[in-house]
């Protein structure tokens, strides 16, 4: 990194420790350059205590991203259900439209919904809120071309049939009514 070594890294930063007055930039410059040969290798990086820092990686297999929106309250009831069933959103998701694409609902009359926009214009003016929110959903590749092909087989959007699923799933899959009942 900028062409230093690790030993001149390191000199680097006693020097700054030893003036005292960048104290803090010091620490954030060591923390960069604690990188192992191997974490450097692999990409990961750990702290100066040598606990690796961001996001594990839990899966091998690359995800693909399908941008759609729901309303708010949909999506914080998903993040409020799925600590009890999933390890992660991202499992939830998986599931979801697994099953949404294996018992297709949406040929025994479910109707395919559009989602909306997160913001909108009134009369021209500012931009305003609607209460709904994007959503990345991140499945697996093969999960993903599933979504695409279902998509252009009934002339819809992926973002249609992921909301469509996302609605599915909260009413009548797992209803507030079946999560905890009377």
């Amino acid at each position: 990194m900028w062409g230093l070594t690790k030993i001149q890294y390191k000199n680097t930063i006693n020097r700054l420790l030893s003036v005292g007055i960048f104290d803090t930039i010091a620490r954030l410059f060591q923390l960069v350059i604690t990188m192992d040969d191997k974490d450097a290798k692999s990409g990961g990086v750990r702290s100066s205590r040598g606990k690796p820092l961001g996001r594990p990686v839990v899966r091998l297999e690359p995800l693909r991203s399908i941008p759609t929106h729901c309303p708010a309250q949909m999506y914080t009831y998903f993040k409020a259900i799925y600590p009890y069933y999933w390890k992660s959103l991202t499992e939830m998701y998986e599931d979801m439209l697994t099953r949404f694409i294996n018992e297709a609902p949406y040929n025994s009359g479910l109707v395919f919904r559009k989602p909306k926009s997160a913001l909108a214009r009134l009369n021209n003016e500012a931009m305003a809120q609607t209460g709904w929110t994007q959503v990345n959903v991140r499945i697996p590749k093969e999960l993903a071309e599933r979504i695409e092909h279902v998509a252009a087989g009934h002339n819809q959007s992926n973002a249609a049939v992921v909301y469509t699923a996302m609605f599915w799933w909260a009413q009548y899959v797992y209803s507030p009514e079946v999560i905890m009942p009377k």
